[in-house]
């Protein structure tokens, strides 16, 4: 018996194994951003606009998109659109039409 517990306790003192997600550095170009847009071909979600960049991490991308957007958004490059009817996106991002 005093075996099995010095075991659980050199297994409970050892540092348990993480897999720890390492985020991708993400730097993208106003342009890269507004052609993901456009790749897409109606108003699209962060989700869509992430995906459209390669972004591997969903979670990331969406926030780096939505971030990013704010910027274009006040510099009036890109639309943010509130969606019809129920739906979980806060907005749809478009670009304006010149």
């Amino acid at each position: 018996m005093n075996e099995h517990a010095d075991a659980s306790r050199k297994q409970s003192k050892e540092k348990p194994q993480t897999t720890q997600h390492v985020r991708e550095k993400l730097n993208f170009t106003e342009q890269q951003i507004i052609d993901a847009i456009k790749v897409a071909g109606h108003p699209a979600s962060s989700r869509e606009i992430s995906e459209k960049l390669g972004i591997k991490d969903a979670d990331q991308g969406r926030g780096y998109v939505r971030s990013r957007m704010v910027a274009l958004m006040k510099d009036k490059k890109i639309l943010g659109i509130e969606p019809e009817g129920k739906s979980r996106c806060t907005f749809l991002y478009s670009v304006p039409e010149t």
